[in-house]
């Protein structure tokens, strides 16, 4: 029966797994890496890491299976999507800490580009909004600030990916510089219609267009793979595709009004619009599905930053316990009150304390960002989640003041 060789490289880990045509999966090893924030709002990754990790569980996987690497008929990637890489051509070394997807170190370039108008003209082209949580303020960000960076992409000895370009450079030995277009539609480089790079936007963002990969349909193939010498033949590698737009094409959203969510680290909550990138007026971007013998599938997209990020925190803060029941889902109850009713207004991920909406003052601290946090085997971190705690039920008592108690927080199946 011909076998699946699969590879997710997600925010906190990287799992291979080994999957039948049907989709049921016959093994799977998983690895975390760890999460860097060098300062308060900035988020990175270790791409050396990564890579070791990538190649770490997909040789457990192969030693594990030996009998049956026969059957393996390509490799299939799916990705963190945003998180952008600068690496050297030659080596394929990274040159800089990958900037995740998370990181807010572009926010400056944003509010200037904003403020000079050029918000309609990004969304009109890309579908996205004008924001550092995609790749093209971080990458102004490296230009602007790392001046042997920026000169080595300028003369051809670096290049420019998201974490799917970057690990394909690897897996076939720098052979193939290429990446899918879902991938690519998530920089502010790439423009929705065209399905290319745009100049304007490569120069908006100081980014050299020489640097950046080619664009491949997520069904094309990406060169082929040993894996660094642990498969006896080369594997081809296609079926490469972002997260969150692979999890919608495994659900079999084919048709206009299919949609899915997914809960990681964050949620993305993506609708299935057709062939055509309608605009929202309610505020979620167009994003590119996927693109099949050159006919593009878009979807309407909502972005929840931190999602299982804030039950980790809730988790870990002792707000909540986990309780888990035979046969069914895991209950998640509160243990203790929020000290203060109030959504703070505070980002700053290494404030102690916090001013709330209202102006009172917020009793309870505020997590330490910088301490990650594990949930079911899944690290996550405590960035900006608080600014996402339940708010409190307000209940009267007998003398007329009111009290407050955390809403009971379950898992749904």
């Amino acid at each position: 029966m011909p076998l699946i060789l699969a590879l997710d490289q997600s925010t906190s880990a990287t799992k291979a797994l080994l999957l039948e045509r049907d989709g049921t999966l016959v093994d799977k090893v998983s690895r975390e890496h760890r999460q860097f924030y060098p300062q308060p709002g900035w988020v990175e990754h270790d791409a050396e890491e990564i890579w070791q990790n990538a190649l770490g569980v997909l040789r457990a996987l192969i030693a594990r299976q030996v009998s049956r690497l026969d059957e393996i008929v390509g490799l299939s990637l799916t990705n963190q999507r945003e998180t952008v890489v600068v690496f050297e051509r030659k080596t394929g070394h990274p040159l800089h800490p990958a900037i995740v997807w998370q990181c807010r170190r572009g926010d400056a370039f944003c509010a200037l580009h904003t403020a000079n108008g050029r918000g309609p003209m990004i969304q009109r082209k890309t579908g996205l909004r004008l924001d550092a949580y995609f790749s093209g303020s971080k990458l102004q960000w490296v230009i602007q600030n790392r001046a042997e960076l920026a000169l080595k992409l300028t003369s051809d000895e670096a290049l420019i990916g998201t974490i799917d370009t970057y690990l394909i450079y690897r897996l076939t030995g720098g052979k193939v510089f290429a990446t899918d277009s879902t991938n690519a539609s998530r920089t502010l480089l790439f423009n929705l219609e065209s399905l290319h790079w745009d100049d304007e936007l490569c120069s908006l963002w100081q980014v050299p267009k020489g640097a950046l990969a080619e664009v491949r349909e997520s069904f094309a193939t990406f060169g082929e793979t040993t894996v660094a010498g642990a498969l006896p033949r080369a594997l081809p590698i296609c079926g490469v595709m972002g997260d969150s737009q692979a999890s919608l094409f495994a659900q079999r959203c084919f048709a206009p009004g299919d949609a899915k969510v997914t809960f990681g680290t964050g949620s993305s909550i993506l609708l299935n619009i057709g062939p055509a990138p309608l605009a929202s007026k309610q505020g979620v971007v167009t994003a590119l599905a996927w693109v099949f013998n050159d006919v593009p599938t878009y979807a309407f997209e909502g972005i929840v930053i931190s999602s299982a990020a804030t039950l980790a925190w809730l988790l870990g803060e002792d707000y909540v316990a986990a309780e888990p029941r035979a046969g069914k889902p895991i209950r998640f109850v509160s243990r203790r009150a929020i000290a203060s009713p109030c959504l703070p207004i505070s980002r700053t991920a290494s404030a102690r304390s916090a001013t709330s909406r209202c102006g009172c003052s917020a009793s309870t601290p505020i997590p330490d960002a910088s301490r990650p946090i594990s949930m079911a085997g899944k690290s996550s971190t405590a960035t900006r989640s608080w600014s996402l705690r339940p708010r409190p039920e307000f209940l009267p008592t007998a003398s007329g003041q009111r009290r407050y108690e955390p809403r009971r927080m379950r898992s749904r199946a």
